[in-house]
């Protein structure tokens, strides 16, 4: 069972260490710097070493940076975005895989980003490009994972056929899935017909080997608005039925569930109530000889 929530982290690994006690998962997710981007953040060899004894006690493995929503990874503003040749935004990548190897962590999500000025072909084309020469200039042996988005404005691979021309090519760019785009985009799971449909596009289409993360957001728009307007599980038009669709698939239920916008401690204790017993009832069915239902 892999289960975490989106920690906040403001340069301390103590409190980062706390929080991610409370929320009783056994992963965790945090920006590398502020949500915008800012200066990447220092840490202290004492800091890291109490952090190291903390992943060994807690048995965390699966450790996640979510790129800042600054980092562009795709379009044509060259002050920020890498769909051009643009050292200055690689370096800046390059720092946050650093701290990522610092820290252990795992996982590094990027957004899609956007095709400003550009075809989606060549904002795809130029995307996984920069991301191959980073990933070999790194010393960071992790993967980098890029996350669909929801599909407005000018929203890079919103649709998951175009996601699927980023994470299937290189072993080390793979796909974090959010459930929540997806759903905004167009891709309906509020039964369990659509639901079908979508997991077995995705299983037979993507692959579930490319995506070693889903997140498990709710959204407070109806599937097909294309805005990313996500609220806490179990608060929006998705809801606990929706979700209750698609997460006792067999494939899902081995990759790591990720859940953002919980705003309080009572939050986290209904949510990992919510999502463990879907692990609690697959392994009951798998003990006893069964399947799963379609």
């Amino acid at each position: 069972m892999k289960i975490g929530f989106h920690i906040r982290f403001a340069g301390n690994l103590k409190r980062l260490s706390n929080d991610v006690i409370k929320t009783r998962g056994n992963v965790f997710q945090f920006y590398s710097r502020s949500i915008r981007g800012g200066r990447s953040p220092e840490v202290n060899e004492r800091q890291l070493q109490n952090y190291y004894n903390f992943l060994f006690d807690r048995r965390i493995s699966n450790v996640i940076i979510l790129a800042p929503y600054g980092f562009k990874v795709a379009g044509q503003d060259v002050s920020s975005n890498l769909a051009v040749e643009n050292p200055i935004a690689v370096q800046e990548i390059l720092k946050d895989l650093k701290f990522a190897e610092q820290i252990h962590a795992k996982y590094y999500v990027v957004n899609a980003g956007y095709a400003k000025g550009l075809s989606e072909f060549e904002s795809i084309k130029i995307l996984k490009k920069q991301l191959d020469m980073i990933l070999k200039i790194t010393d960071w042996t992790g993967e980098i994972l890029v996350r669909n988005m929801a599909g407005g404005g000018t929203e890079l691979a919103p649709d998951l056929y175009s996601w699927k021309e980023i994470v299937t090519e290189n072993k080390r760019i793979k796909g974090a899935l959010d459930f929540g785009r997806a759903y905004a985009f167009g891709y309906s799971f509020s039964n369990r017909e659509d639901a079908e449909v979508l997991l077995k596009f995705i299983g037979e289409d993507i692959g579930w080997d490319n995506i070693p993360l889903v997140y498990i957001n709710d959204y407070n728009r109806f599937s097909g608005s294309k805005r990313d307007d996500a609220v806490p599980l179990g608060e929006g038009v998705i809801g606990l039925h929706g979700y209750s669709n698609i997460l006792k698939d067999e494939n899902l239920i081995n990759r790591i569930w990720m859940v953002e916008n919980q705003p309080d401690i009572t939050y986290y204790d209904k949510t990992i109530e919510y999502l463990a017993e879907f692990h609690r009832n697959y392994n009951h069915r798998k003990g006893g000889g069964q399947q799963y239902e379609s």
